[in-house]
This record gives C-alpha cells, structure tokens and sequence, in this order.
C-alpha cells in the first residue's frame, strides 16, 4: 500500500551495506536533550536496528558556529564552547568504551567549521549558488525565518545564515558530496542517514525538494530522508506538504508508529479544543466496520488510562503506546467495543473528518478502584465531561450509573460481562 503524503513511521532495520549516520548536536542542548549520556542512549535504540552490517561509522557535528555569531566577545565564547564541546565527546566516548560492542574509529567528532573547511572545495560553489536562490525565493526565505524564530536564534541576517549554512551542508552530505572522513568506513559508505531528536527544520525540507543542484545520489536510499530520535520516525522529504505537516514540538505523542502503523491509516490525533488531544477519522466508516484495534499486553489492575477487554483484563494505552489513549468520552458515541475488547466499530456511519468517541459506560462497572500507571498508588480521576454535546450528563458515568432505559439501548454496545452480570 502506497503511503500518504505526511505519513510516516519507523524503519525496523538499516541497511546490511557499509553506511554513516551522523547527526549535528546542537550547542543550546548539549547539557540535556543532546548530553552525552543521552547520546548514547539514542545509540543504543539504533543498535536495534542493525540486524546484520558491513560496517557503520558515526559522525558527529558540533554547532559551533551559531553562538561564535554573537555579542559576547570572541575569546569569551570559544573558551566556553571549546570546554562543551570536549567534555561531551569525552563523556560520550567513555560510555562507549565501557561497552565492548562498539569500534572506537567508527566514532568521528567535527564541527561544521571543521567540516566546511575539509569540504571547500564543494561546499563555496554549492553555498553560493544555494544562497543566490535563497534571496530571490520569498517562500525559501519565509521557511528560513520560521526556523530562526522556531529556534529562538533571531532574524538577524547572521543567524540566518548559519541556518543556511547548517542546511546546505546536510544537503551535500545526503547527496554523496562530502567526506567525513571517518577511519572506520574509508569512504566506501553505501548509504548515509541523518540523526536529530526532532522534527526537521522547513528550510531543509525546502531544500530537499527544490533540489536546486540537481544532485542525485541513487546509492543512498536515504538520500531524501532524516530520522527523527525523538518521535522515533523516518521522514521522506519527498512525501511531505510543508504548509500542512506538523513541525511543533510541544504536540509529542506517547506512540508506537511501527506498531500502530495500520490503525495510523485509517485514524489521526489531533488537538481537539476544549479536551485535549482526540482521535479523528481519515475515512468514512458504515456502521460495524473496524475502526481501529487495541494494541499491547493486559494488565489486572485500573487505571485513568485504561481500555478493559474484559472483567478482569485491561490494557494500559501509555505502557503499550497504543492510540488508544486518546479515546475520548463521549455522551453521544460513535464506537463501541468488539466482543473481546480488542476493537473499535463504527456505532453508525461515521464520516470522515469526525472524532472517535466512546461511552466509557459501555467498559466498566464502577469508578473510583483507579491506580496510578504503575499500579501502586490510588489514583482521583476527574470525571467531568466536556464532550459538548446537547445530552451531555456533565459527568463520565459508569455502567452502574446509567437508567435501565440507558442499559436496554446499549446492550449491544457493551463488553458482554456487563450484560452477564446484568442478568444474574
């Protein structure tokens, strides 16, 4: 199945053939999202991914440039970088070292001055050309602004051209043009991925697009493409609208996207104004059909999170990563549970566009046994309901709570223990 434009998820191996992945560590998060402990960690979840390989060098890029364009003066700044900068290659390679898995010269460490200087030769050409059509592309210089401001860097004309700068090198790096000089893979490397825990800057992207060298790297299947640690997922730049992709931040999802890849197909998480995030359809759905299913292992205990499958068994959506937890209640729902507590169906056609709602009445008997995530500590849920509509009770209601009238319409939504218990 061919995937849409924006979807994305992660990739379950690398490349057998000798390849590089290098990522650029950023100076303003070197002391925490970029630390070297938190480095090695990210190395750690790639290993997951080596299956069986030729050889694979990192390489990494350290952001010197952006704050040596500042106002504090020169010797100020590089002293204080420099000291960074050491300490976590240091720290990073210590905890490598303690690991005997790892090949110490397959560990490279740069700066991007380090890195342009080594590349002249490509890299003046090719910046010059990048940015004569950066000052006549409104659009190329609106997407370079937004990530200056995203970055909290300013609009000055210096931190934009670090921006481009950072960019460009990255551009030539996934199209084959630069060495990086890494002592393990001799550049004999097949393949070349970017690492970043986050989402890519729009001006990259635009870049990738526009392709304005028109340079082509076949050997290099991700020639087009950026990892992203954080969210733990590939992105194509090639399938990616930049006006309706998501780039924020704050919007981080507890998700398994490999796992969750097929129910990601036919439903979406948005915010949903006044709940919080929601799920929503991305087709229509007649009456019956599987909208999404459950995924993970169960559990015996109540949460505020938790999906019963049956009397005794549930499962905890944030511990499993499941889509789950963004259900919402709802007085009016539109979904209700399968048999076996494993699937979400349509209660009536559902168009596309809607959110996916439930009557958490239709799960359980009672409120009030709930426990925190790890099962030890009670836990208050806040059982005001804020699903806007015209019946809306003004509070999520249990099984128990609802009038027989309530019950005999429902009956067929219901997990089947509830009617059991009911007719005893």
């Amino acid at each position: 199945m061919a995937l849409e434009t924006n979807q994305f998820f992660d990739i379950s191996k690398l490349p057998q053939e000798e390849g590089i992945i290098f990522w650029g560590i950023s100076m303003n998060r070197i002391g925490n999202e970029q630390s070297a402990k938190k480095c090695f960690e990210y190395l750690k979840f790639i290993d997951t991914k080596i299956k069986r390989t030729d050889g694979i060098g990192m390489v990494t890029w350290y952001s010197d440039y952006l704050y040596f364009l500042s106002d504090e003066k020169a010797h100020v700044l590089r002293d204080r970088y420099k000291e960074l900068m050491m300490q976590h290659k240091h720290g990073f390679l210590d905890l490598i070292l303690k690991d005997n898995v790892w090949i110490k010269k397959a560990f490279s460490f740069y700066t991007f001055g380090q890195v342009i200087l080594d590349n002249s030769e490509i890299y003046k050409s090719a910046y010059d050309k990048i940015y004569n059509i950066y000052k006549n592309d409104v659009t190329f210089q609106e997407y370079v602004d937004f990530d200056c401001k995203k970055g909290n860097h300013g609009l000055e004309e210096k931190e934009k051209i670090f921006i481009l700068e950072e960019i460009v090198t990255i551009y030539l790096a996934a199209k084959g043009q630069l060495n990086f000089n890494n002592r393990f893979i001799q550049g004999t490397e097949q393949w070349v991925l970017q690492l970043y825990p986050g989402r890519s800057l729009k001006s990259e992207i635009y870049l990738f697009q526009l392709n304005p060298l028109k340079l082509f790297n076949p050997k290099n299947k991700f020639e087009n493409s950026f990892y992203d640690l954080k969210h733990k997922v590939l992105y194509d730049y090639t399938r990616i609208d930049i006006d309706t992709f998501d780039f924020s931040e704050k919007d981080d999802l507890n998700i398994d996207f490999e796992q969750e890849k097929d129910n990601l197909l036919r439903v979406e998480i948005k915010n949903i104004e006044g709940k919080g995030k929601g799920l929503i359809t991305k087709k229509d759905f007649k009456k019956d059909e599987v909208v999404f299913e459950v995924i993970g292992n169960t559990i015996t205990y109540a949460t505020d999170y938790t999906i019963p499958i049956n009397e005794t068994e549930k499962v905890e959506p944030r511990l499993s990563k499941s889509i789950a937890q963004y259900m919402n209640h709802s007085c009016e729902p539109n979904i209700y549970p399968s048999k076996d507590g494993r699937k979400y169906l349509a209660m009536k056609y559902v168009e596309q566009g809607e959110e996916l709602v439930t009557n958490y009445a239709f799960l359980g008997f009672n409120f009030g046994e709930e426990k925190t995530i790890n099962g030890k500590e009670p836990k208050k849920i806040n059982s005001n309901c804020h699903c806007g509509f015209k019946n809306c009770k003004g509070k999520i209601t249990a099984y128990n709570d609802l009038i027989d009238d309530e019950k005999e319409k429902y009956k067929d939504f219901v997990l089947p223990f509830l009617n059991i218990k009911k007719k005893l």
